[in-house]
């Protein structure tokens, strides 16, 4: 098998690291796109990413296997970089220790994990039209209720999928949006991509986007700490 250069390490896989030229750093794009992120953890459900090698290169196990000696496949630069990125985050975990198969060959790979938390924000994302589709156009300042006030969000979640970099969803999947930090403060995004404008903390942000669609911002929960599974 072809050795591959993954974050700066050299390995034949389950062989022994050969560490890069010096001063070469390993790089990692960072991921901004909602639908990969819940597309990466929804894998990790379904069929389940592992880590080899002291590189820790990222693998998925193939559609239909089981832990126990199953057998997987490489994943693109782009998914692995995805799934290191959630590791960071805290929205995956490492697991025990389980033998894989790949290229005629066997060994330990660590097992990546799912947290309750983790599952639980991709069920939102996927109640949500806004955020995974590309619905009508938004409206913001629709009609007042009956009492002559914006009617209410719902309960708005901040889900931060990594330091710096919220996604925004409403409990009623009226709306959607991103909250990305510059500096000491915090560039608030539609779905669609525009800027409505700069706050202070992420709950502002929230808030902003609520008003932005026509809602009254009611309870806001923020998601960014790791959760027991």
């Amino acid at each position: 098998m072809t050795a591959q250069v993954t974050d700066g390490v050299q390995d034949g896989l389950w062989g022994q690291p050969v560490t890069a030229a010096a001063g070469v750093k390993p790089t990692r794009s960072e991921i901004n796109d909602p639908e990969l992120v819940a597309d990466v953890v929804r894998s990790a459900i379904s069929r389940g990413y592992v880590l080899i090698g002291p590189a820790e290169r990222v693998f998925v196990r193939e559609a239909g296997e089981t832990k126990k000696g199953s057998s997987v496949e490489p994943v693109p630069t782009y998914e692995a970089d995805t799934v290191r990125q959630l590791l960071d985050a805290g929205h995956l975990a490492t697991g025990g220790n389980h033998i894989v198969r790949h290229g005629g060959r066997e060994g330990p790979a660590t097992s990546v994990l799912v947290p309750k938390a983790t599952r639980a924000m991709v069920t939102r994302w996927a109640n949500l039209r806004p955020l995974l589709t590309h619905p009508p156009a938004a409206k913001p300042g629709q009609p007042a209720t009956a009492h002559g006030k914006p009617p209410g969000s719902g309960l708005i979640y901040v889900d931060v999928v990594r330091t710096g970099f919220g996604l925004v969803t409403c409990g009623n999947g009226d709306f959607s949006g991103s909250i990305i930090r510059e500096g000491r403060r915090y560039l608030v995004e539609t779905e669609r991509g525009q800027v409505i404008g700069h706050t202070a903390s992420y709950r502002a942000g929230a808030r902003m986007l609520a008003r932005h669609h026509g809602f009254t911002p009611d309870e806001i929960e923020i998601e960014h700490e790791k959760d027991l599974y």
